[in-house]
């Protein structure tokens, strides 16, 4: 057994303050697309935006689609490590973090804007169809950028919530993203780690610049947030910092565990990493804490981005981001209206098949869901999503043509959310995975594993996303946007998620909820919940609804019980929780437009390999596709 280097519990006698700072400071929360256009620059970036501008000039259009994208990704290094495309993009290194200095943001922004106006100098007339195509898509996302410089400094950098709130959200995404198979891979991570008193600064240094702008986030999100980092640096009530504890060093102990290193290595690299996360990391981090009892001090109780500086504009921009759509907020809030009526309706309906009468109420049908639900979990809740799986990709046959190579399989963690799909690897040397949570499913009350399969992978996620990685895309833009998923970007969610929320629906059509009306309803009953929350996103963030406010509908609408930390989210990301719904809206809205112009020309099979057959895109884009695909086949 090898011996594991200790430092001891000893109590950090640096003490760095932020007092220099608090006279300046600013909101806390994610790093959303605020900041996240951060940078280091590879060697060919050397030169100025004006420069590399002039480079890409009068480029042939599939030459400037992908040296164009090529210097907009390698802005962000983190980004794609985190998305596993570092070496495909020649990042030399990765022990540098991408740079959050206000500069570096302000150039990327500039390199945004340059490369923005060459792509609209092409004449679009002249291209190919497909050329087209990646046109549109590729101008919608940059004027998307363009956009967004108007509010840099609105939205939460940190937040409390994460991947899935997830307690050590932040040093996971910095960390356990990056490659852990050799000896250089683990002093890449020790190197990173003696780097994280800079990254910290230009973080404190985008809080600083929110905070002057006036943009500070509701109390209790701070709160939450003071929480977390007392988490990550592990403080003893007797005021010691146990290093040996924290999520960085036992994650990083566990690693090199599984790869061909000597016991003396193996020795000197854990206690390296135990004195730079002393030495620098918790330091930094009892900055960041510091700060965030600053901003708690300060900080309101209103929820919304709409009361903010500049917060009405901003939170129609970001609805923007989120749902590929035009949708103002009042239009978005009348549609969940309308919505969650509807599908209550349906919910009825399928109550009274199983027995109940026409007036039973949202709290009745609730407590049914709950009370008479099996509640699997271990091997056989593996079992059970193993199942269905396989019932879904028999199913599968009547209604697509295209489908993936990459087959899918259940893992096991035991930190996720219920559910989530990984995408099979790019080299296609592996399948798609469903990595669960199988302990007690009766703590995810509002799911039940039929609805979760379809939404993941049958025929939701993996049929949506592997398909897209097998697809013969004509760009790196079309084909990478697939995997850009990292501090809450997730350019074009309205798509994805909105393709796994149609696909839940589509199950019930294939067949696959025959024999389960309680399981219907429980698909139905996740509905209503994602329903409601185009109804309290835009009810706090547009028309300045209280906390108690938005509990109040939500427990009304759904018959559930909800507290403040559940929308923990909702106001943590404005916007968010609305790209699900208004994406599988406007599939099912183009799929009746359809049948209504095609009539029996009208072919399922067809429509879904349209919608599946470009790879992601924002909504409005899709329309277009599919106004042009229906005429074609009128």
């Amino acid at each position: 057994m090898k011996t594991v280097p200790t430092h001891g519990n000893r109590k950090r006698l640096v003490s760095r303050t932020l007092v220099h700072k608090i006279a300046a400071c600013i909101s806390i929360f994610m790093l959303t697309g605020c900041i996240g256009q951060g940078t280091n620059p590879a060697p060919e970036q050397v030169s100025s935006v004006a420069d590399i501008v002039a480079q890409l000039e009068g480029l042939p259009i599939d030459e400037f689609f992908e040296e164009s994208f090529r210097y907009l990704q390698l802005r962000d290094p983190d980004t794609l490590i985190y998305n596993g495309l570092a070496d495909e993009y020649g990042v030399e290194g990765y022990d540098q973090f991408t740079t959050l200095s206000d500069s570096y943001i302000r150039e990327t922004q500039q390199l945004e804007s340059g490369i923005l106006g060459l792509l609209r100098g092409y004449d679009r007339s002249s291209l190919s169809s497909e050329q087209k195509l990646s046109y549109d898509i590729y101008e919608w996302y940059l004027d998307d950028l363009v956009r967004g410089h108007e509010f840099m400094y609105c939205g939460y950098p940190i937040n409390s919530m994460g991947l899935w709130d997830t307690q050590y959200w932040l040093v996971y995404s910095l960390f356990d993203s990056l490659p852990m198979n050799s000896l250089q891979d683990a002093r890449t991570y020790v190197t990173r780690l003696s780097q994280i008193d800079t990254w910290m600064e230009q973080l404190l240094e985008q809080l600083t610049l929110r905070e002057q702008a006036g943009v500070i986030p509701p109390k209790f999100l701070v709160q939450r947030s003071i929480s977390l980092v007392d988490i990550c640096i592990q403080e003893r009530e007797d005021g010691a910092f146990d290093a040996e504890a924290t999520y960085l060093y036992t994650s990083f102990r566990e690693k090199l565990e599984k790869i061909n290193i000597t016991d003396e290595q193996e020795y000197a690299l854990l206690y390296t990493a135990l004195a730079e996360i002393e030495q620098v990391f918790i330091p930094a981090f009892i900055e960041l804490r510091d700060y965030l009892i600053y901003l708690e001090s300060i900080a309101s109780d209103a929820p919304g981005v709409g009361t903010l500086p500049g917060g009405e504009a901003y939170y129609t921009y970001i609805l923007r981001y989120w749902t590929g759509t035009d949708y103002s907020p009042d239009q978005i809030h009348e549609l969940g209206l309308v919505e969650v009526t509807r599908v209550q309706e349906e919910m009825r309906a399928v109550a009274v098949e199983m027995g109940y009468p026409e007036d039973v109420s949202m709290a009745e049908l609730d407590q049914l869901f709950s009370t008479d639900t099996d509640y699997l979990h271990g091997e056989a809740l593996k079992t059970e999503y193993e199942r269905l799986i396989a019932e879904a990709d028999e199913a599968m046959e009547d209604y697509f043509d295209l489908r993936p190579k990459a087959k899918v399989i259940v893992t096991y963690d035991p930190e996720a959310p219920p559910a989530y799909y990984q995408e099979p690897p790019r080299d296609g040397s592996g399948p798609g995975q469903m990595v669960a949570n199988l302990a007690n499913s009766a703590q995810f009350i509002f799911y039940n594993p039929t609805v979760l399969v379809h939404h993941e992978t049958i025929p939701g996620h993996h049929v949506q996303i592997a398909l897209a990685s097998e697809l013969d895309l004509p760009t790196s833009f079309r084909r990478d946007i697939i995997y850009n998923f990292y501090r809450q970007q997730v350019p074009f969610e309205a798509y994805t998620e909105g393709w796994a929320l149609y696909a839940e629906g589509l199950a019930s059509e294939m067949g696959l909820y025959r024999n389960d009306s309680l399981g219907n309803l429980g698909r139905l009953r996740l509905r209503l919940h994602r329903t409601a929350r185009l109804v309290v996103d835009t009810g706090i963030h547009a028309k300045g609804w209280t906390v108690s406010q938005a509990i109040d509908y939500l427990e009304e609408a759904t018959g559930s019980q909800y507290s403040q930390s559940r929308l923990a989210q909702i106001i943590a990301i404005p916007g968010q929780a609305c790209g699900y719904n208004i994406g599988m809206l406007k599939i099912l809205e183009l799929r009746q437009r359809a049948m209504d112009q095609l009539g029996d020309k009208f072919d399922i099979k067809e429509f879904h390999n349209m919608i599946l057959g470009h790879g992601p895109m924002p909504m409005q884009i899709l329309e277009q596709v599919a106004n042009d695909w229906i005429e074609a086949n009128k």
